[in-house]
């Protein structure tokens, strides 16, 4: 019992990551399975993932479309608020209308 307790815990996430690999570069060829400086994720990039609600243009010709898009956003919120009021608006009528 006590010799078991001091057994070091196996790597399971070593051993999965070698046989991945081995797989990976069944074919000889191991290219791409470690990422490159390169492809690192720049401060940009995680910006973009950490904040998806902001828009991002990759193409500057499709800026028109930020404006519009965030026109129709803010109508849609609009409209939206204003029906959620309502709703509320209706439910305290009803309610001070049956209390009087």
């Amino acid at each position: 019992s006590r010799e078991k307790a001091e057994e070091p815990v196996p790597d399971v996430i070593a051993k999965w990551g070698s046989i991945a690999q081995a797989e990976y570069a069944a074919d000889g060829d191991s290219d791409g399975w470690d990422s490159e400086p390169e492809e690192k994720e720049t401060a940009e990039e995680k910006y973009v993932r950490e904040h998806p609600d902001v828009a991002v243009v990759d193409n500057l010709e499709d800026m028109w479309k930020v404006g519009r898009y965030q026109a129709e956003k803010k109508a849609l919120e609009r409209k939206e608020k204003e029906r959620r009021l309502a709703e509320l608006r209706q439910r305290l009528e009803k309610k001070y209308k049956n209390n009087v």
